[in-house]
C-alpha cells in the first residue's frame, strides 16, 4: 500500500543546504525522501506518518520518560503506523465517519497510538486530558457533551479506575481494540480541508470551545514552524508540555513526527515538581528544541541551583520558544544568566504568539537572534497609545516582540469598538487571516460567524480571527498587550492585569509567583482592585485570618499597595491571600480571572487572609 495521497507526484528535487527553509511555502509542509532527495507534498497527516513509515520506518520516532529520568517505552514509525491501523480498525467497526472520538489518557506514547489511530479511522480525534479516578469532573463532561462523543479511548490502567457510563460515553482501553489487524484497515476519503481533531480551548476567559482544526491547518502551520526553527534531521525534541492543549501538541508532538527526529516526552507533574529533570534530559538528549510558557522558565531560575546549573551542558538548545502566556525581559535575562555556564546563549529565546483558533503559531521571531523589546510610557499605554521611553525611566512598561507575521499569515491591530484598523503604535484587538486560521467552533455557528468571519477577504471566503487580545505593531513586529476581556478600566483609564499581578508578585516575597489575579469590581457606581494571591507554603501560619492585623501582615499590604499605586497609579480595594494551588488556572496554567472574580463575589476563595473590603452583599455589586 503507497503511503502517498492519490495523484501526488514526487518529482526529483535537489537541494542545497540554503535552500531547507525555501521547503515549506503558502501551502504547508514539504518533504523529501531521505535517500533520493525527491520532492513530496502531503495532504494529510496521515499521508505525513506513511511517509515516514515507509522511508524511515526502523528509526525511533518517541520515548518516553515515565518518571522524568529514565527511558521508558519507546516507539518507531512503523509501529507507531502498525498500531495506529489497527486501532483504526476496530474504530470503523464501533463507529460512524466523522463521529468524535474523546481521548482520555496520561502523558506517554499511548496518546498517539489512539491519535492517529482516530485520523487513520476517519474519525474525529477530542483530547481532553484525564478525568479524576473513579469520577468525571465538569470540564471532560462538558466537553464529552458539546463535542457529542458516544466512545472514549484510554489506558487499561484508567478504564478501570474511570466512570463514563453516567454521562453517556462508552469507554474502551487501548489494548483491547489493538488485536485487530493492521492489515484489514481501509483508507477513508481525506483531503486538507477533512477535520482532524477538535482543539477544545482553556477557557482563561469563557467555557471550553471546540476548534475544529483541519488536516490543512496543521500542515500549514507545521510549515510555518519550520520556516523560524530551521529543523533538520539532526534535531531533537524534549517536552513534557501536556497533550491536550495546543502548544504540547502542535508542537511538543506532531513537530518531531511531522518532520522526521526523535522526540522524548516527560509528565508535565515531574517537571513542575523537579523542573531540573527537563533541563537534565534537553542536555542528555542532546536537544535543540524545547520550549514552554513563561512560568516554567520562572520555575527554573528559582529550583535549580547554581552548582546544579554548573553541571548542565545546555549548548546543544538551539530554539526555547516562550509563549502562551506574556513573555517577560526579566526572566530572559534571568535565566541567561542563570544558566550562562551551562551553556544556554540569550539568543536561543524565541518568543511567540499563538492561539488554538489560529492552530498555533501567528507570529514569531526568528531562531539565532535576540528578541527585541520595547519600553513605553504607561500613561499613554492606558489611553490605547505607545509612546517609546527609555528602559528604566519611571512609569513605563516594557513589552517582548512576538516577532513578525509572515509564511501567508496576516495580522492586523483593530479597534474592537469602530472595527477600524489602527495605525503603528496604537494598541487594538489582534486580527489574523491566514491557512492556520481553523474552521470555527464545533456546532457554534453563531459564535464561530463572529470570531472567525469579520470582514471577509473578497474572492477568498476567508475572513480574518478576531483573537479577543490586544496588541500593537511597531517595526512590523507584532507585541501583545493583554486579554481584550481581561482589561480593567479605572477612572477612563486602561490597566493590564497581568502588569498589576507582576508588580505584586515583584513586592512581596509571601506571594508564589504566577500566582496572583487582578481584577475589578463595582462598587456604589465605581470599579474598584481586587487581588487575590496565592501564599508561598512557608508564608501560611504567618498570615493566618485571625492574625490580618498583625504588624508583619499589615506592612506585607503597605509595600504592595506603595507599588501598586507607584507604578499604576491604583488604590487596593481588596486584597485576599489564598492556599496555594486554590488560583483558577486553565489546563495550560493560564489564570482564570473571571473565575476568581466570580468565586471572590460568592465568597468561595479558600481565604487564607485577607485586608480592605469582604463580601457582604450590600457593599459590592456583583457584574
Amino acid at each position: 500500500m503507497t503511503p502517498f495521497s492519490e495523484g501526488t507526484s514526487l518529482p526529483s528535487f535537489v537541494f542545497a543546504r540554503h535552500d531547507r527553509v525555501q521547503l515549506v511555502d503558502m501551502q504547508g509542509l514539504r518533504l523529501l525522501h531521505p535517500s533520493d532527495g525527491r520532492l513530496f507534498i502531503p495532504t494529510t497527516l496521515i499521508d505525513v506518518l506513511r511517509f515516514r513509515c515507509t522511508t524511515q520506518g526502523a528509526q525511533r520516532a518517541f520515548s518516553f520518560l515515565p518518571d522524568g529520568e529514565t527511558e521508558g517505552e519507546c516507539l518507531t514509525y512503523a509501529e507507531l503506523d502498525d498500531r495506529a491501523r489497527a486501532i483504526a480498525v476496530s474504530l470503523q467497526q464501533l463507529t460512524n465517519p466523522n463521529e468524535t472520538v474523546l481521548l482520555l489518557f496520561p502523558q506517554g506514547l499511548d496518546f498517539l497510538v489512539a491519535f492517529f489511530g482516530c485520523l487513520y479511522a476517519g474519525r474525529i480525534a477530542v483530547p481532553a486530558g484525564l478525568p479524576k479516578a473513579h469520577r468525571v469532573d465538569a470540564r471532560i463532561a462538558a466537553i464529552a457533551a458539546d463535542a457529542g462523543a458516544s466512545i472514549a479511548l484510554t489506558t487499561t490502567t484508567f478504564a478501570k479506575m474511570t466512570r463514563l457510563s453516567d454521562i453517556g460515553v462508552r469507554l474502551y482501553a487501548l489494548d483491547a481494540l489493538e488485536p485487530e489487524r493492521s492489515t484489514d484497515w481501509v483508507p477513508s476519503s481525506m483531503s486538507p480541508s477533512t477535520l482532524a481533531f477538535l482543539q477544545y480551548t482553556s477557557g482563561s476567559t469563557a467555557d471550553p470551545k471546540g476548534v475544529m482544526v483541519s488536516h490543512g491547518n496543521v500542515l500549514y502551520n507545521s510549515g510555518y514552524i519550520h520556516h523560524d526553527f530551521h529543523y533538520e534531521p539532526s534535531s531533537v525534541a524534549v517536552t513534557w508540555l501536556p497533550h491536550f492543549h495546543d502548544m504540547g501538541l502542535i508542537e511538543g508532538l506532531l513537530q518531531p513526527l511531522l518532520h522526521g527526529f526523535p522526540g522524548y516526552l516527560m509528565p508535565a507533574v515531574y517537571f513542575l515538581q523537579q523542573p531540573l529533570k527537563w533541563l537534565t534530559a534537553i542536555a542528555r538528549y542532546r536537544a535543540t528544541h524545547s520550549g514552554a510558557p513563561n512560568f516554567a522558565y520562572e520555575l527554573c531560575i528559582r529550583k535549580v541551583s547554581s552548582d546544579q546549573a554548573a553541571k548542565l551542558d545546555l549548548s546543544t538548545w538551539q530554539v526555547a520558544y516562550n509563549g502562551a502566556e506574556p513573555v517577560r525581559l526579566d526572566t530572559l535575562r534571568k535565566f541567561s544568566c542563570h544558566f550562562s555556564g551551562s551553556g544556554f546563549k540569550p539568543e536561543t529565546f524565541y518568543s511567540a504568539y499563538g492561539l488554538a483558533e489560529a492552530t498555533l503559531k501567528v507570529s514569531g521571531g526568528f531562531s539565532r537572534i535576540s528578541a527585541r523589546s520595547l519600553t513605553v510610557q504607561s500613561n499613554a499605554l492606558m489611553q490605547h497609545s505607545i509612546h517609546e521611553a527609555e528602559e528604566g525611566e519611571p512609569n513605563t512598561h516594557t513589552f517582548m516582540s512576538c516577532g513578525t507575521p509572515s509564511f501567508s499569515t496576516q495580522v492586523k491591530i483593530v479597534c474592537p469598538e469602530t472595527e477600524q484598523e489602527c495605525g503603528d503604535n496604537e494598541v487594538g484587538e489582534i486580527w489574523v487571516l491566514g491557512p492556520g486560521v481553523t474552521q470555527g467552533y464545533w456546532c457554534k455557528p453563531d459564535e464561530s460567524q463572529r470570531k472567525f468571519l469579520s470582514t471577509p477577504m473578497p474572492g477568498t471566503g476567508l475572513g480574518y480571527l478576531r483573537t479577543g487580545d490586544l496588541g500593537f505593531m511597531s517595526g512590523g513586529e507584532l507585541f501583545v498587550t493583554g486579554r481584550l476581556k481581561d482589561l480593567i478600566i479605572v477612572h477612563g483609564r486602561n490597566h493590564y492585569p497581568n502588569d498589576i499581578e507582576h508588580t505584586v508578585e515583584a513586592a512581596s516575597t509571601a506571594v508564589r509567583p504566577g500566582c496572583t489575579a487582578a481584577f475589578s469590581i463595582e462598587v456604589q457606581n465605581e470599579e474598584r482592585l481586587v487581588l487575590v494571591a496565592e501564599l508561598h507554603r512557608a508564608n501560611l501560619r504567618h498570615y493566618k485570618e485571625e492574625d490580618s492585623d498583625s504588624s508583619q501582615f499589615r506592612q506585607a499590604f503597605r509595600t504592595i499597595q506603595e507599588a501598586v499605586t507607584e507604578q499604576h497609579d491604583l488604590g487596593i480595594y481588596a486584597l485576599v491571600y489564598i492556599r496555594p494551588g486554590t488560583l483558577p488556572k486553565t489546563s495550560s496554567g493560564k489564570i482564570q480571572r473571571r473565575l476568581c472574580r466570580e468565586r471572590f463575589l460568592a465568597d468561595a476563595l479558600d481565604v487564607v487572609s485577607r485586608v480592605g473590603a469582604t463580601v457582604t452583599g450590600a457593599s459590592m455589586v456583583r457584574a
